[in-house]
């Protein structure tokens, strides 16, 4: 019993460190203006399953101090907690979920919470205004939901087909990068039976400066040059997406109302909702913008590898040929035998490469002109190489072919055949029969 009464007595006697008793009064503090603030937010008029952090803070409040009188351990292990490392963080505000037989939501909403009290006036009329596009986004989201819901049935739909679509509304958060020196934050709404009503807003804070960071900010004063001269580039080398024409809609220039974050590497990453500058279905497009050294580097680089090229197919073509009369057979043998392997290897990219252009396809229905390498890559490989053509061509002996002022046939019956001759001064590919 005395041994009880000593260890009570230990419990008792614990001194709790200042700066908690200050952390957990300004808690408690920050926990009832929230209380008060969010009270003049007009609420969502349904039915919800809410979870509320601003009680849960609290009750976590009156526990923590319940175990600090309670457990001699965790009071020694709290001295040693940390200040918080960085200048602010980002929080679960308030979340909940509701499902019927006509649709699910799913909202979490973000608060940013700032150690420094002379960003707190900033951060609050950002939490509000998160708060407030939240909020108003789920609600209009119902209400779409439920005039397609008429809709639909109103148009022949049944019940059973409508439960079947799934309709689900969701807003959540995404934190970008969080640093001692900047905070992104990207909250994003989306309905899955629309792309139309998609939506997403970002915001940044420099929290050394204590301001909301723009393009300019990052980029400096020629930031709309160098962030244009980076999309249009990238545009370029992204040949899988079908950018629209600036007279179609699409990309002329960024502005300060361009969407951004700011990710992991402190660059700017532009980013266009869908429909926006390319086909729905390219999705969101983003690009990441520096300062314009890593895409000059690039772009020289590349340069120097051009002109290598270049200057590799000069040398080799020193020889400039004046017609097909005047090639030597070994060099018509070593491109014949060339084009039996990309044949073989059905590579129509290589195969491309060989060719001069405009190169006449003649097709059993028709012949065409092919511009480009790219409009023969567009007709596809299945097209180009058929079994009769690989079997003409791989039946061609290199060695005894001749020149002709059409040039040299690789043929076994005459059609199909690929015949390449002199253009420019080298042999090139110029025609393919079926």
């Amino acid at each position: 019993m005395s041994d009880l009464r000593e260890t009570k007595k230990k419990y008792e006697e614990i001194p709790i460190p200042e700066e908690l008793h200050q952390r957990v009064e300004e808690a408690i503090r920050n926990s009832e203006e929230k209380r008060k603030a969010e009270q003049k937010i007009v609420r969502i008029r349904r039915k919800k399953k809410i979870v509320k952090t601003v009680a849960a803070v609290a009750g976590f409040v009156v526990v923590f101090t319940a175990v600090l009188n309670t457990n001699f351990v965790f009071a020694r292990e709290v001295q040693k907690i940390p200040v918080i490392g960085n200048l602010a963080r980002v929080l679960t505000f308030r979340s909940y979920e509701e499902e019927d037989e006509n649709l699910q939501i799913s909202v979490e909403i973000p608060s940013i919470e700032t150690i420094e009290e002379d960003m707190t006036g900033m951060t609050d009329e950002i939490n509000q205004e998160i708060y407030h596009w939240c909020e108003e986004y789920a609600n209009e989201g119902v209400e779409r939901a439920k005039q397609y819901r008429e809709a639909f049935l109103s148009t022949g739909g049944t019940e059973q087909e409508w439960m079947e679509h799934n309709i689900k509304i969701t807003v959540w958060y995404e934190v970008k990068a969080s640093t001692e020196e900047y905070l992104s934050l990207a909250i994003k709404g989306n309905e899955n039976w629309t792309s139309a009503y998609t939506e997403d807003k970002y915001y940044n804070l420099d929290l050394k400066q204590k301001k909301l960071l723009s393009l300019k900010d990052l980029l400096g004063e020629n930031y709309i040059q160098i962030a244009n001269e980076s999309i249009q580039s990238q545009m370029s080398q992204r040949t899988e997406i079908e950018f629209w024409e600036p007279d179609q809609g699409g990309f002329t220039t960024v502005s300060d109302d361009t969407k951004f974050y700011i990710n992991q590497n402190g660059n700017p990453v532009v980013v266009f909702g869908r429909y926006e500058i390319a086909p729905g279905s390219a999705g969101q497009i983003e690009f990441e913008i520096t300062d314009g050294t890593e895409e000059k580097k690039e772009q020289e680089e590349t340069q120097e590898a051009t002109e290598e090229t270049t200057q590799d197919i000069t040398q080799e073509t020193d020889t400039q040929y004046e017609d097909n009369f005047s090639v030597d057979s070994s060099a018509v043998a070593d491109f014949a035998n060339e084009i039996k392997n990309v044949v073989a290897a059905q590579d129509l990219s290589a195969l491309a490469d060989l060719a001069s252009y405009p190169l006449y396809i003649g097709f059993s229905e028709g012949g065409i002109s092919v511009n480009t390498k790219e409009e023969l890559l567009e007709l596809g490989a299945e097209r180009i190489f058929t079994p009769e053509l690989e079997e003409a061509v791989q039946a061609t002996e290199e060695s005894s072919l001749s020149p002709s002022m059409a040039g040299f046939s690789m043929t076994k019956d005459g059609r199909p055949n690929v015949v390449f001759g002199v253009t420019g001064g080298r042999l090139a590919i110029q025609g393919i029969n079926y």
